[in-house]
């Protein structure tokens, strides 16, 4: 009875990893799908940019780097077409004193995203007196499961740098995963009773 058990379970497991990794396969994007989604996500066409960086990493994930109109632009693309991180560092240099406090600098970025302070949860600004970019704040908070990191010029509350990235990381890993307890909890209850 224990050797069926064992055959089995190795059978389901063995069936499962295929089941898994032909549908992450199925799933995954091309690296020009992934530039293309990136490109959009910024608002420009190819012809508009300069690619710095374009390649799978890990096999996991697009990075996807460019410039356009002065910023440089980061992205991470997962291979299922998602946006997982993404920064924008506009290049800007503010010179001048301190006018903003942090709590200037926290409704400036809050704006920028489009939300308001009620709806973020850990918001806090440092100040930093950045040798290259001047006086700035940095504010940071999480918004809809994702990290938000916005630079505010501390002088006159330019946006000089924002990014974002996905706290609830889904993989095919972890799916994998799903997948295996799923068939194992079903098993141990079909032979235990």
């Amino acid at each position: 009875m224990k050797k069926t058990i064992v055959k089995v379970l190795s059978i389901v497991l063995t069936l499962a990893m295929l089941m898994s990794f032909s549908i992450v396969a199925f799933a995954a994007i091309s690296l020009d799908d992934a530039k293309s989604i990136a490109l959009t996500d910024a608002g420009f066409e190819e012809a508009q940019v300069v690619i710095t960086e374009c390649k799978l990493d890990d096999g996991r994930e697009y990075e996807i780097e460019f410039y356009a109109n002065g910023a440089e632009y980061d992205y991470t693309i997962s291979t299922s077409g998602t946006i997982t991180s993404f920064s924008c560092d506009y290049n800007l240099i503010v010179t001048g004193d301190k006018t903003l406090d942090a709590a200037a600098a926290k409704a400036i970025a809050l704006e920028f995203i489009g939300v308001s302070e009620s709806d973020v949860k850990a918001l806090y600004a440092e100040y930093e007196n950045d040798r290259y970019e001047g006086p700035e704040y940095t504010v940071n908070f999480t918004y809809n499961s994702a990290e938000y990191e916005v630079t505010v010029s501390a002088v006159d509350g330019t946006i000089l740098e924002y990014d974002y990235e996905v706290i609830s990381g889904s993989s095919a890993y972890v799916s994998f995963f799903t997948i295996i307890q799923a068939i194992i909890a079903f098993f141990r209850n079909l032979f235990v009773r």
